[in-house]
């Protein structure tokens, strides 16, 4: 089918007795046809990838159950040539804005390699219920609306999946085949999330750097202002310095796999590295700021365990050689870097439900019931998947070991929380690649893969994925290849041949190196 004509009368209307949860209905408002080149629909960190392939965008809104609540706004794409499947594609940050249709399914751009629409799958996402200002992308005050907040939490997804269900049926005369979901980051976590609360809509999964414990680990952020509070201004470090931290904790982990290529590959610096570490920091760093660099890569502990039983924050990656520019660190004292900045709002409208409230008060014994409904609604670190597991889901699961902003050993603990409860069974369901010098969709090994064809193969086929061969993006280093193992295993050089191949690498488990 590759009729170049709208398919459906606009505005097409979708009852609420359509929609699985409570709103009040749902209106496609536009339809335009987007040629390949062209600026692709949706806001993308302030601009729209050009479109690879000709599809028909459909823009518009679920309207709110509560009149006090805003429309959620989505977005529908649907190929010329619908392969009879569909993905939909989780947000970012806070979400907030409309993610592009564009790229959906690949971990990075990769020339010649086609995104979900280009390989037929209609697609479809959401703002999840809220309209954020793009220069100020960390306000949490529409939190304050109980139903908004569930949006964000995961209903949105459920919402626009049901909406999205009755216009690709409408417009192709059949529903999908088969529904995937992608996504990174929040929308990582909005992936496993939906997984646990409407799993019977899903037949497979892509997810990166998903934040997990999206509460705890903001709580966590509120807790280094603290820190740094305490240790006063000589502990700030700057954008100059901060770079320096990077390359310096780079160049003494560099070769723990045997080659100098700049990608660190251990998990955690062995105690005679770690010295290493410090004292060169030291030259340059007084001790008050090595100090705050061993506050961030702490854990943080709860004195109470969540709904879920997690009660950890793991320490950000700043002593493995992650970038930590304008995440984590900030060079003038003001605490609003990205980070803290979304830690103090969400703490401040999430939990104590006030946008002037100072969340450095947080009190976790008075605001306990708030923490936990909060945690209930955004966390996804609920272990049982068992209704996805029944129905056969596939999942592909990846981390990079120089994530700035999740921490990966949250990532591995949710799936050794995982293998505690389905042991061998969780082989059928789950692949997971912990990637060095991956970090949150860049970092020194930038990574594409074929991760769309591998899902598909595994859920369509049977076939699952075992060793994968990525591709580093970056333009300096662009084409140089690494095999992906299967965690706990990870690639490491053989001591000889190209290192810009695969093939000169082979599979160590992580605590033999």
């Amino acid at each position: 089918m590759s009729e170049e004509k709208i398919r459906i009368q606009i505005p097409f209307e979708i009852t609420r007795e359509d929609i699985g949860l409570e709103t009040g209905g749902a209106v496609v408002e536009e339809a335009v046809l987007v040629r390949a080149g062209e600026p692709g629909s949706g806001y993308v960190v302030g601009k729209s990838a050009p479109a690879k392939t000709d599809h028909f965008c459909l823009l518009g809104r679920i309207c709110p159950h509560d009149p006090a609540a805003q429309d959620i706004h989505f977005m529908i794409g649907l190929p010329l040539e619908w392969n009879g499947k569909a993905m939909q594609t989780g947000g970012g940050g806070l979400d907030g804005y409309l993610p592009s249709l564009t790229g959906i399914g690949l971990p990075a751009d990769m020339p010649g390699e086609k995104d979900a629409l280009g390989r037929g799958y209609a697609v479809f996402g959401s703002d999840s219920g809220h309209v954020l200002d793009r220069m100020v992308p960390v306000e949490c005050d529409w939190a304050l609306n109980e139903e908004m907040f569930e949006n964000f939490g995961w209903k949105a997804l459920k919402k626009v999946y049901d909406v999205a269900m009755k216009v690709i049926e409408a417009w192709y005369g059949k529903r999908p085949d088969k529904v995937y979901f992608s996504g990174g980051s929040n929308g990582g976590r909005e992936a496993i999330k939906i997984l646990q609360k409407s799993p019977e809509d899903y037949d497979g999964a892509i997810v990166l750097f998903p934040v997990i414990r999206f509460l705890i680990q903001m709580i966590a952020a509120n807790e280094t202002v603290k820190i740094l509070d305490r240790l006063g201004p000589d502990a700030d470090i700057s954008m100059e310095d901060a770079v320096r931290v990077m390359n310096t904790v780079t160049d003494i982990l560099d070769d723990e796999d045997g080659l100098k290529d700049g990608i660190v590959t251990c998990r955690t610096p062995s105690k005679l590295q770690q010295y290493q570490i410090d004292e060169a920091l030291r030259k340059f760093l007084n001790e008050k700021q090595v100090a705050f660099l061993h506050a961030l890569a702490a854990d943080f502990k709860m004195p109470y365990a969540l709904n879920n039983g997690s009660d950890t924050s793991f320490g950000f990656q700043v002593l493995m050689g992650a970038e930590t520019r304008g995440q984590i660190m900030n060079a003038k004292h003001e605490k609003d870097n990205y980070l803290s900045a979304v830690a103090k709002n969400m703490i401040s409208c999430f939990v104590m439900k006030d946008p002037e409230a100072d969340p450095l008060k947080l009190d976790y014994e008075k605001d306990k019931e708030a923490i936990l409904h909060a945690a209930d609604i955004i966390q996804a670190d609920d272990p049982n998947l068992d209704a996805w597991f029944e129905k056969g889901g596939k999942m592909i699961l990846i981390q990079g070991n120089l994530d700035p902003m999740v921490p990966m050993n949250g990532t591995i603990d949710y799936v050794e929380e995982l293998r505690k409860r389905y042991g061998q069974e969780l082989d059928e369901h789950l692949v997971f690649y912990l990637v060095p010098g991956y970090g949150h969709g860049a970092g020194p090994f930038k990574m594409y893969a074929p991760l769309m064809e591998k899902l598909e193969n595994w859920v369509e086929k049977g076939e699952r994925p075992e060793v994968i061969e990525a591709t580093d993006v970056n333009e300096a280093t662009f084409g140089r290849k690494r095999p992906l193992y299967e965690y706990p295993y990870i690639s490491v050089y053989k001591g000889s041949g190209d290192p810009n191949t695969a093939e000169s690498f082979v599979g160590m488990k992580l605590t033999e190196l």
